[in-house]
């Protein structure tokens, strides 16, 4: 991505879920999933942000597999 302001937002976000996770117990399961789907939703985000920018348009067979509840 171009705007830098976006780039280190997304890097930041990343990076604060990945500490999160690390950093869990190892005793709390729940609790690194609920920080992996974070983590993993904020990355699917992104891409869904970056072609959005990019494109100008939805992706449509992203949004087809967000309809399907795949994402």
């Amino acid at each position: 991505m171009s705007d830098e302001l976006v780039t280190e937002a997304f890097e930041t976000i990343e990076r604060e879920f990945t500490q999160l996770w690390v950093e869990t117990s190892e005793h709390d399961t729940d609790g690194r999933e609920r920080v992996y789907r974070m983590l993993w939703a904020a990355r699917r985000f992104k891409a869904f942000f970056q072609h959005v920018m990019e494109e100008g348009q939805i992706h449509q067979p992203m949004l087809q597999q967000m309809k399907r509840g795949q994402i």
